[in-house]
């Protein structure tokens, strides 16, 4: 199964790689906190510390969707846990066409528009924190508030969001835990034992306390088998709200 829907995940190790490169475009050596990573599909998604003024602010921060999303979207709000918060911001992209497949996988989209030189970057951030008045960056902020119109007329219903999110999030970590099980599994049938390993160690780190902790191939493939049915279930649920299409769910078959 290859990463290109955005709530689901095979391969953790794709995860970390993803999180590892969106710190380097932010300007951090290594991933920090607020850079969610938590299972629920193979995006980071970054909280709004990233663009608070004493955070490293990068030119391809601006290159990112985040900073431009209307506020009520990025948000963090109270009680929303982390793969309730990164969901409901996954949800938010892909609803609003943020959201692209190069070919190798999800990613996001493109900013038009958005700054290609320092100066830019710099006029562009000031006028973002509300310190100075740019009109090429609310145009921008315009644009992306029209598309959060379009996908939701009557104003972005957070509350309805964070809700669905929610359950959204435990349909997606229940399946991709069966699905990290089952890719390491074929990969040791198939005589990769390093690749299975990696897979087996990146799950454990992504989703501690969930998946078995250095499992041998008998218990992981017990451990999946207790699992597959509701996995299985997990996925159909999300096949029927439009997230999973008929091909990702002949991956938990």
């Amino acid at each position: 199964m290859s990463e290109h829907n955005p709530y689901l995940l095979s391969d953790p190790r794709l995860l970390e790689a993803n999180r590892t490169a969106v710190a380097y475009q932010l300007g951090h050596g290594t991933p920090p906190g607020w850079l969610l990573a938590p299972g629920t599909g193979p995006l980071p998604i970054p909280e709004p510390m990233a663009v608070r003024p004493d955070s490293p602010r990068t030119m391809e921060l601006l290159a990112l969707p985040f900073a431009w999303l209307p506020d009520e979207i990025w948000a963090r709000y109270p009680h929303e846990t982390d793969p309730g918060y990164a969901t409901r911001v996954t949800v938010a992209l892909d609803a609003m066409g943020l959201l692209a497949d190069t070919g190798d996988g999800v990613w996001y989209a493109s900013v038009e528009d958005a700054p290609s030189d320092a100066d830019a970057a710099a006029r562009t951030l000031a006028a973002l924190d509300g310190d100075a008045d740019d009109a090429g960056t609310m145009l921008v902020v315009e644009r992306m508030r029209a598309r959060m119109l379009k996908a939701w007329p009557g104003g972005y219903p957070a509350g309805e969001q964070i809700g669905f999110a929610r359950r959204t999030a435990g349909l997606a970590l229940t399946a991709n835990l069966a699905l990290a099980g089952m890719r390491a599994l074929d990969m040791d049938a198939h005589g990769d034992r390093e690749g299975a390993t990696g897979v087996i160690r990146a799950a454990m780190r992504v989703w501690p306390g969930l998946f078995p902790d250095r499992p041998d191939r008998d218990a992981l493939a017990a451990w999946v088998s207790d699992l597959h049915g509701d996995a299985v279930a997990a996925m159909r649920l999300l096949n029927r709200m439009g997230l999973a299409s008929d091909g990702d769910m002949e991956a938990l078959r």
